[in-house]
């Protein structure tokens, strides 16, 4: 997900307010073991998968997850002040 700025253990930024989750959002997810995980959301016949750039897919029962939302911006430390986190905004296209 670094291709987006979601480096692991990163913080994404979740809007829930942003309308329908289509196939191809970029999401965040809240599996049955408390676990947030973010990716390329597609769904079929109850089973959700997230894509990652050069990684294998992970799919989930629709009914064991909790979708957050669409993932709408990242936050990094400040290279300069590292108590600080600077927030961006992901865009896919």
């Amino acid at each position: 997900m670094e291709k987006y700025g979601l480096k692991k253990g990163g913080l994404a930024i979740v809007g829930s307010n942003y309308g329908e989750i289509h196939r191809g959002d970029l999401v965040a997810i809240v599996d049955k073991d408390d676990f947030a995980v973010c990716g390329i959301y597609d769904k079929d016949f109850g089973i959700i998968c997230l894509e990652k750039p050069d990684e294998e897919p992970e799919l989930f029962d629709e009914n064991e997850v909790e979708i957050l939302g669409k993932i709408v911006g990242y936050g990094k430390p400040d290279e300069k002040n590292p108590d600080e986190i600077i927030i961006r905004s992901i865009k896919i296209n």
